[in-house]
């Protein structure tokens, strides 16, 4: 099969699971974090070329991005979508010249708070949130989303009254990641990303797992996370919960496209595609 030269999607995956990856002449799978996985998933990883693989700990799947980033030119468009969420029709016969002859970016339908909060599925967890930044204070770390807010305002001051209407008080959030771009607004993108996301590091001394795992059960024992109220004793805390929160990168970076796309462009100018779930238990 001969890979096409001018759409590169990759599919960012770490495991194959049950289902079988999507490979074609437009989607080339991509193993994310392959320096610190034993796993041979896919043939392509990114612990090659210019890489951050190494630092997937904190990045996760912004490892990859970072990877095609530095390591494709040439494309027009470029992007990326999850291996358990995938866009809709994103394939070998998508016609990308017919959309982005009258859009500028391709990603998901948005996840819209409150409208959505109320679970689709039985058991699922309903988050009682209005807002794209109240949704992380009850899923994830208050303390890391007003600092996210300080950084982005601090390097990116012209981002400050679009970080108050999409973050602070907007309902959309489009999360998982998964879009695809012009190739030059893709890097522009990545500037941007890797920009707040390296300082966010920096600030907090996140250099290694090890101080990771600090940084989140500091926060989980000062009872920054509304979803569980864990006492004083960072020992309470279940080792599975601090191993998902601990995707601090990933669930930021969901926040920082949000707030970029929306800055950037139009909602008129966005293409939305609903996303597949790969997996029945997943909630959204």
């Amino acid at each position: 099969m001969e890979k096409s030269k001018d759409n590169k999607v990759f599919l960012l995956c770490y495991e194959k699971k049950e289902f079988e990856l999507l490979d074609d002449a437009v989607v080339t799978p991509l193993q994310v974090g392959a320096s610190r996985s034993g796993l041979d998933v896919c043939l392509l990883k990114d612990n090659t070329g210019d890489n951050i693989s190494e630092k997937n700990y904190f990045y996760i799947e912004n490892t990859g991005i970072y990877w095609i980033w530095k390591n494709i030119s040439g494309a027009k468009y470029k992007g990326q979508m999850q291996y358990r969420r995938r866009l809709e029709g994103i394939d070998e016969n998508f016609d990308f010249d017919k959309i982005f002859d009258e859009y500028e970016v391709i990603t998901m339908e948005p996840y819209n708070y409150p409208a959505n909060s109320k679970p689709k599925v039985p058991g699922a967890m309903f988050i009682p949130a209005k807002t794209v930044e109240d949704g992380y204070k009850f899923s994830n770390s208050g303390f890391d989303i007003m600092r996210l807010e300080a950084i982005i305002k601090q390097l990116h001051p012209e981002y400050a009254k679009s970080y108050d209407k999409y973050i602070k008080r907007g309902e959309d959030l489009y999360y998982s990641n998964g879009f695809i771009l012009k190739s030059e607004d893709y890097d522009r993108y990545c500037e941007f990303l890797f920009s707040v996301l390296g300082e966010f590091e920096k600030n907090f001394g996140i250099v290694d797992e090890k101080t990771l795992w600090f940084h989140v059960g500091r926060d989980m024992g000062a009872g920054s996370f509304s979803r569980e109220k864990l006492g004083d004793n960072q020992m309470q805390i279940p080792p599975q919960q601090m191993w998902w929160q601990m995707a601090v990168g990933g669930f930021l970076s969901e926040r920082i496209f949000t707030l970029w796309l929306l800055h950037n462009y139009n909602k008129d100018e966005i293409f939305t595609l609903p996303y597949k779930k790969m997996e029945s238990k997943m909630w959204i």
